[in-house]
């Protein structure tokens, strides 16, 4: 290929760039003239001049037919976790990524005008604010790792599921660094009691347990996060494969009966 035809084939193709460059911002434009017609206080109108100056800054960044829906992508979750005050790269649980979040009152610490009978101070990560650790050495813990889901469809975060050991299971788990926050959902089964011993079942009792429905959820959860009691998840497992085997020899029995 000859230098006149290289220099003319390179031309064509910075052309077509802009080309399509301005095809993408002339649509955002038009796209935004047709909001403000059809649409009333349109909750993204009041950013059409910083949208479209992101959208011409992705005009000139010279992304391909390939690189450009996953560079897309990847600027609009940075945008939605900036402005939801979320981290848009690992933590790292560095000194300054920390607040002290006790107070002291005559030598004595307190945390959410509870006093602390340990004397450690409790730390919130500034970049992420589920992410706490006890002590200035203490673990992390990320308090949404677990999400409980129970038969009825109802989602929420506890720090008392029962475990078939007496043990309990809560949402807040040990992190590890680097971190990007990652909830997990497990399946529970809530059942209602009328009263506080929870020796009658009824429907509006008021009175709630919750219990793990299968096990085997829990084995991703802890290869994310490293167990805040792994002994009692130990025993779990165990007292879990116990019932199982116990559960099939009966069957079989009734089956040979």
């Amino acid at each position: 290929m000859s230098n006149d035809t290289e220099k003319i084939k390179n031309t064509e193709i910075k052309n077509d760039r802009r080309t399509k460059m301005n095809i993408i911002k002339s649509k955002a434009q038009k796209e935004f003239e047709i909001l403000n017609k059809t649409v009333k206080d349109a909750i993204i109108a009041p950013f059409e001049k910083e949208i479209l100056a992101l959208v011409n800054a992705f005009d000139n960044s010279g992304q391909s037919g390939g690189s450009a829906p996953y560079t897309a992508n990847a600027i609009s979750r940075a945008v939605k976790k900036l402005c939801l005050q979320e981290p848009i790269c690992p933590l790292t649980c560095e000194d300054d990524e920390w607040m002290n979040t006790t107070k002291e009152n005559s030598g004595e610490l307190f945390y959410q005008n509870k006093k602390l009978s340990s004397g450690e101070p409790f730390y919130q990560n500034k970049r992420l604010s589920s992410v706490f650790k006890k002590g200035k050495n203490g673990k992390p813990y990320y308090l949404d790792a677990i999400v409980f889901k129970s038969q009825n469809g109802t989602c929420f975060t506890a720090g008392n599921i029962e475990l078939p050991n007496g043990q309990r299971l809560s949402s807040s788990q040990f992190i590890k660094l680097p971190f990007e926050p990652k909830t997990f959902y497990i399946d529970v089964i809530e059942t209602e009691w009328a009263n506080e011993n929870k020796t009658i079942k009824r429907l509006g009792g008021g009175w709630w347990t919750s219990k793990i429905k299968d096990i085997n959820q829990l084995d991703e959860v802890f290869e994310y996060y490293d167990q805040k009691h792994p002994q009692m998840m130990t025993l779990y497992k165990f007292a879990y494969a116990l019932k199982c085997e116990m559960e099939n020899i009966v069957e079989d029995k009734s089956k040979e009966d």
